[in-house]
């Protein structure tokens, strides 16, 4: 998969997350990540051979700024929410 095969709906926006060239694709309609997640992940730290676990992922943004911020061996989102598991899983194929 690449960018040329992923598909954003119509009803979705493709934000830019300013780091390492990651894109998400996120649902204005829906919950938006915001600065709380993006300090969070200044918080969070995560060494080479650990892994993250992000319960309530939403769209999957933890998870992505940190795969910019970290060597991770392994770095999980975990969400209930279908529309927010497809987004997060087409961001992570446009990535």
């Amino acid at each position: 998969m690449g960018k040329d095969s992923v598909v954003i709906q119509t009803h979705e926006r493709l934000d830019d997350l300013h780091r390492s060239g990651l894109m998400i694709s996120q649902d204005p309609k829906q919950f938006c990540f915001g600065i709380d997640e993006v300090r969070l992940t200044g918080f969070a730290k995560v060494d080479r051979n650990e892994k993250l676990l992000d319960l309530c992922t939403g769209t999957g943004v933890i998870p992505m700024l940190r795969s910019a911020k970290t060597k991770a061996m392994h770095l999980t989102g975990i969400d209930i929410q279908a529309d927010s598991i497809d987004m997060a899983k087409r961001s992570i194929e446009y990535n």
